[in-house]
C-alpha cells in the first residue's frame, strides 16, 4: 500500500499544471468612428502583418515546392506571394505615374532630360544601329572583360550608378506614400490650429485677468549660481509685467494652473536696468558662439526691489536684486525694456 501511494503521488508530480483562461471579445460599435490615428495605426498593423507574411512566404524550402501535397496545402502562400506580386506592380505602376506627374520635381527633371537625350539619339541614329549595338555590347562585354584594376574601379562605379538609379526610381512615392504624407500634414495642420486656439484663450485669460503691459518668454539667469558657464544654459521661464511688478513662472501652463510665481522685482524707487556683470558678459559671449546669434544685443538686466506689492506690504524695506534675462528676440527686448523704464519712472 505505501509503495501504491507513492507510485500515486509519483505521478501526481509528473502531470503539468493547467491553466483555463476564459476570452471575450468586445465588438465596438456600429455607430463608433475611429479617429485618424487609430486609422493610421491599422495601416501600421496591416504594413506589418504584410512584411511578416512575405518574410514567411519566402522561406518556403525546394522540397515543399516539389511535393504536390505541400503546395496544396501551401495554396495560402501562394496566393500570398501573388498577392505581393501584383502589389509591387502596382507600385512600379504608381511610381511611374509620380514621376510623370511631377511629385518629386527634381527627379521628374532628371528623367525628362533622360527621355529627351533618348528621343535625339532614335532621331539622328537608324533604331537598327541602337538594337544591333545594344546586342553587341551585351555579347561583348564577357569576352572583352579584363581583370585591370583600373577597369575593376569602373565597374564598381557602373555599379553604383546603377544602385543610385534603382534607389531613385524605388524612392519615388506611392499612392500610399502620398496618402500618408498628407494624413501626417493634416494632422500637424490640425495641431497647430488646436494650438492657436489655445494661445488665443491663453492669451484673452492674462490679458483680461492680468492686465500685462509684457509678457512672453524669456531665459533668466540663476540668481544664486556664480557661473553658469553659458547663457544658453539658462533656464525659459514665462515672464510678464504687471504695472511695477515683474512676475515669473516655470511656464506658461505654470501661470494657467494658477500657480504662485518662482520669482519678481518690484520696480519701485531705485529700479531700473543696467549693464551686464563681467560673469554675465562672459556667458553671453559663450551663448553668441554656441549659435544663439545677438545674445549681448537680446540680454536685458533689471534690478528693483525684491517680492511683489501684495507680498510686501508688510515690509518697511526690500533688499534690493537684479536680475539677468535673454529675451527671445530683438523686438522683444527693446519693447521690455521700454515698458520696465516707463514703469521704473512712474514714482520718480
Amino acid at each position: 500500500d505505501a509503495d501504491a501511494d507513492e507510485d500515486a503521488d509519483a505521478d501526481a508530480d509528473a502531470k503539468p499544471g493547467m491553466l483555463f483562461i476564459r476570452l471575450q471579445l468586445l465588438a465596438p460599435s456600429p455607430h463608433y468612428r475611429a479617429s485618424s490615428r487609430e486609422k493610421e495605426a491599422i495601416h501600421a498593423v496591416n504594413s506589418i502583418v504584410y512584411e511578416r507574411s512575405k518574410q514567411l512566404a519566402s522561406k518556403s524550402t525546394k522540397k515543399e515546392q516539389a511535393n504536390g501535397i505541400a503546395n496544396l496545402w501551401g495554396i495560402r502562400d501562394t496566393v500570398l506571394t501573388v498577392q505581393h506580386v501584383l502589389g509591387s506592380i502596382l507600385d512600379q505602376i504608381e511610381r511611374f505615374i509620380s514621376l510623370c506627374r511631377w511629385s518629386h520635381p527634381q527627379k521628374s527633371a532628371h528623367a525628362m532630360y533622360l527621355y529627351v537625350v533618348a528621343y535625339l539619339v532614335l532621331v539622328l541614329i537608324p533604331t537598327r544601329y541602337v538594337v544591333v549595338a545594344v546586342i553587341w555590347v551585351q555579347f561583348a562585354a564577357p569576352i572583352l572583360k579584363d581583370k585591370d584594376p583600373a577597369k575593376s574601379e569602373r565597374g564598381d562605379e557602373e555599379v553604383k550608378t546603377a544602385s543610385m538609379i534603382a534607389n531613385m526610381w524605388e524612392s519615388l512615392p506611392t499612392h500610399e506614400d502620398l496618402r500618408r504624407y498628407y494624413a501626417s500634414e493634416h494632422r500637424a495642420y490640425r495641431d497647430f490650429q488646436d494650438k492657436s486656439l489655445v494661445q488665443q484663450s491663453r492669451r484673452a485669460l492674462l490679458h483680461g485677468v492680468w492686465k500685462p503691459q509684457w509678457e512672453g518668454t524669456c531665459r533668466l539667469r540663476p540668481a544664486s549660481a556664480r557661473s553658469v558657464g553659458s547663457a544658453a544654459d539658462w533656464p525659459e521661464r514665462y515672464v510678464i509685467l504687471q504695472g511695477k511688478a515683474l512676475l515669473w513662472w516655470h511656464s506658461e501652463s505654470s501661470l494657467d494652473a494658477g500657480d504662485a510665481p518662482m520669482g519678481s522685482l518690484f520696480l519701485q524707487g531705485h529700479a531700473g536696468v543696467s549693464p551686464p556683470s563681467p560673469t554675465e558678459l562672459a556667458e553671453l559671449k559663450t551663448a553668441g558662439s554656441q549659435g544663439i546669434a545677438d545674445a549681448l544685443d537680446l540680454a536685458l538686466v533689471v534690478f528693483g526691489k525684491e517680492g511683489h506689492l501684495a507680498l510686501s506690504r508688510s515690509r518697511t524695506a526690500a533688499p534690493m536684486l537684479r536680475q539677468a534675462m535673454l529675451c527671445s528676440s530683438t523686438g522683444a527686448t527693446r519693447d521690455l525694456l521700454g515698458k520696465i523704464e516707463s514703469a521704473a519712472q512712474k514714482d520718480s
